[in-house]
């Protein structure tokens, strides 16, 4: 059913313009965001494995399972590590300290920077994950909100030097 109503929406969307590079990038969105609902229901799939495996084998240690966004390789040299957050208000984003401890551990053990990023109306907002700090308590879990004037801007220089 939801990947009905995005192929309706992106039909629809189609309708609005003539322009070539347009209708492919529709079509584009169309096929990643089918193999993404596909990839995230396999994904609570195999969460629920682990956990059965957890359960059923008596593993006591802590297990945390995490995505990485985007993991960037320049030829044979990987470069960094994306996060890619969204906010739902325009102003922050948040950043649960199990996922943020997975990818400063992966910064620390692997030696490629690790970077928090935020789209907002079309500015890109970029923060190290090793300057990210204050997690507090809420509920059962430990969270911290991370406001975007806490980060910087992201341009295309800066995004070219940390390729580089």
């Amino acid at each position: 059913m939801i990947s009905s109503q995005i192929e309706a929406f992106l039909n629809f969307y189609k309708l609005t313009t003539e322009d070539h590079e347009d209708i492919k990038f529709i079509n584009d969105c169309k096929t990643f965001l089918t193999g993404n609902i596909g990839e995230i229901v396999r994904s609570m799939k195999f969460s629920r494995f682990l956990d059965k495996v957890v359960e059923k084998y008596n593993i006591w240690e802590p297990i945390f399972a995490t995505n990485v966004d985007k993991i960037v390789r320049v030829g044979d040299e990987f470069k960094a590590i994306f996060e890619i957050k969204f906010t739902t208000n325009g102003k922050d984003v948040l950043l649960k300290y199990n996922h943020y401890k997975t990818l400063k551990l992966m910064a620390e053990k692997l030696g490629i920077p690790v970077y928090i990023v935020v789209e907002r109306q079309g500015e890109w907002y970029i923060k190290p994950i090793r300057e990210v700090y204050d997690f507090c308590q809420t509920g059962k879990y430990w969270n911290k909100r991370l406001r975007l004037s806490e980060m910087a801007k992201l341009s295309y220089e800066m995004l070219a030097s940390i390729l580089r």
